[in-house]
């Protein structure tokens, strides 16, 4: 077992960093009045406001935590290589979208949270796949 961990700590980082920026979502994005709203929230409001286009990120975005699921998996299975392609790709998106609401929306935990982790985890998935 620490022979298996000896050559994956790299990718190992990078799940769990992938995950910090995961779990963030949950955390504060935006300030609506005097309410904390996270990430989901967001989405949430622009249904309620019936912007119709957004539908298919809403849909996406939901199911970004399951891309971390399947990145987490792929690693369990020794699929590094595809581990690391969907850290990278999860990563990546949650790491802009992180960022812009953090410029657009203003600095709350959540985003700024994810946009950091996130920005480890795509370096540390791209160190896997050299």
């Amino acid at each position: 077992m620490n022979s298996f961990l000896e050559g994956n700590r790299i990718p190992l980082a990078g799940l769990a960093t992938g995950g910090i920026a995961v779990a963030a979502m949950w955390l504060p994005w935006f300030r609506s009045g005097s309410a904390g709203r996270n990430s989901f929230a967001a989405f949430r409001a622009a249904q309620l406001l019936g912007i119709d286009w957004i539908t298919p990120l809403r849909v996406f975005w939901f199911l970004l935590p399951v891309f971390f699921l399947v990145a987490t998996a792929a690693w369990l299975f020794r699929a590094r290589r595809t581990s690391a392609v969907v850290l990278l790709f999860l990563s990546a998106f949650l790491g802009l979208a992180g960022g812009f609401a953090a410029l657009v929306l203003g600095l709350q935990s959540g985003s700024v949270t994810t946009t950091v982790a996130a920005v480890g985890a795509t370096v540390l998935a791209v160190l896997t796949l050299r």
